[in-house]
């Protein structure tokens, strides 16, 4: 058989892009004590995709989000607000900054997260959180 081109539709991302890297993958355990937030963060360029899957042991508060990083403005885009114990799905960043999650525990137990991520990304890690909070992996 014979392998024709195709277009790419004006004004959509193409289907294939290369990355100088390979992709990373990990998995972090964090622990909520009640009424307690904080949020974990990744750094993307424009067109890097972050594949996710959470899941916790109680429902919290969140807020999937971006930020450009260092822009005092308080400008945020948000992605998705909700209560819930999971979300699972991908997240292609549209611009350069951080983008990840706030939560938030208001029940009055402890709650567990898991967080299993994979993809492109220059840096990520936990924002504001107390001491004890990131179980695994431990820095």
């Amino acid at each position: 058989t014979r392998l024709k081109s195709t277009k790419t539709m004006h004004g959509s991302a193409p289907p294939h892009r290369a990355e100088a890297m390979p992709f990373q993958q990990d998995t972090v355990t964090l622990r909520f004590a009640p009424d307690q937030g904080f949020e974990y963060k990744f750094t993307m360029r424009p067109g890097q995709v972050l594949l996710y899957s959470w899941t916790a042991t109680d429902s919290l508060d969140y807020l999937f989000h971006g930020e450009i990083e260092n822009d005092h403005s308080g400008a945020v885009t948000n992605y998705e607000r909700k209560k819930g114990a999971a979300a699972h799905g991908s997240l292609t960043a549209l611009f350069e900054g951080l983008h990840g999650w706030a939560w938030h525990n208001s029940s009055a137990g402890t709650v567990t997260l898991t967080l299993e991520y994979a993809g492109y990304f220059e840096k990520h890690g936990v924002i504001g959180a107390p001491e004890g909070a990131l179980i695994s992996p431990k820095d």
